[in-house]
């Protein structure tokens, strides 16, 4: 759906109204796509990699969408299915997103989407954990969505204080032994 929404929307439609009705169609379809998904019960930690390498990587190499496109696209559909969520988006800085329930996937896909801007290239996906650790914010689970090109905290590869491991591993013996990623 999201492939053809976006073919939809990148055309110059000689009638709108036809181009509002396709656009209107391809929403609902998403929509209706989760509608037969178990509701995930209790609080959910989704993570969503905004990164440099989620922007140039494609996931097909006759394709444009990209894993950012991907990863967004399922941060709001996560979001649609849990009980209650906080959504985080991350790359060299974090934030915490607020979407609304009520708006469409696609909506809230953009919303999350409209955090790259601003959160830098770097794909420190210890961040988001280190704020729920912070936080001491108890989550059922964590959702993860990145392409896993992961950094610690100066740029290497696990070498320092600051990972997703490390940080995990606080929360599990800070907050919640029983999350599971």
């Amino acid at each position: 759906y999201y492939s053809a929404m976006r073919e939809v929307d990148r055309c110059s439609a000689k009638n709108y109204e036809d181009k509002a009705v396709l656009m209107r169609a391809l929403s609902s379809a998403i929509e209706s796509s989760i509608d037969n998904i178990e509701t995930m019960r209790g609080l959910t930690s989704i993570m969503v990699d905004v990164s440099g390498s989620m922007k140039t990587n494609t996931i097909s190499d006759k394709g444009t969408i990209r894993c950012i496109d991907i990863a967004t696209l399922f941060g709001a559909m996560a979001d649609k299915i849990c009980e209650k969520s906080l959504i985080q988006a991350f790359a060299t800085r974090d934030e915490m997103i607020s979407l609304n329930p009520s708006d469409s996937i696609f909506t809230n896909q953009n919303k999350i989407m409209d955090a790259e801007r601003k959160l830098g290239g770097n794909t420190n996906a210890y961040l988001p954990m280190q704020r729920l650790n912070n936080m001491n914010k108890f989550v059922d689970r964590i959702i993860l969505f990145s392409d896993m090109e992961c950094y610690d905290d100066i740029g290497g590869f696990g070498r320092t204080a600051n990972s997703f491991n490390r940080e995990l591993s606080k929360y599990r013996q800070n907050v919640n032994p029983n999350v599971y990623v």
